[in-house]
């Protein structure tokens, strides 16, 4: 699979590009969400927008692209690429019982970066101890 992808604008009062990634297997008129009265493309499926939080890298096109990259849905356009070779089981039950369901989580824990943002179980410490010394 061949990834593609275009910058569609920049915005620079809030440091974000917006790029639409699509490929050879799953090519851009596939992807269209949305087309202008005039037939041209306005949406894409894979429309993101990318804040960059560390300014060095807009020094270069090929830190841009770096960047770029590692933003890449490339999963989602593996799994098209798979879908048009079989048929995939795309049932989604436990997210379905979850539409619409506020969620709430504090992410001012800061332990571990990649873990920041998962919630975290509410331990019982004083209660764990009592167990542990009655052993």
């Amino acid at each position: 699979m061949l990834l593609k992808y275009k910058i569609l604008a920049v915005d620079e009062a809030d440091q974000s590009l917006l790029v639409r990634y699509y490929s050879d297997v799953s090519p851009e008129e596939e992807l269209v969400s949305e087309r202008g009265p005039d037939g041209s493309i306005v949406r894409g499926r894979c429309e993101y927008a990318l804040t960059v939080y560390d300014r060095s890298i807009l020094a270069t096109e090929e830190t841009v692209h770096e960047f770029i990259m590692t933003q890449a849905p490339l999963e989602w356009l593996q799994m098209k690429k798979e879908s048009k070779e079989k048929e995939p089981d795309m049932k989604m039950p436990v997210p379905k019982q979850m539409v619409g369901r506020e969620v709430v989580v504090d992410v001012g824990d800061k332990r571990h970066p990649d873990t920041a943002r998962i919630p975290r179980p509410v331990i019982d410490v004083a209660a764990l101890v009592a167990e542990v010394e009655k052993k």
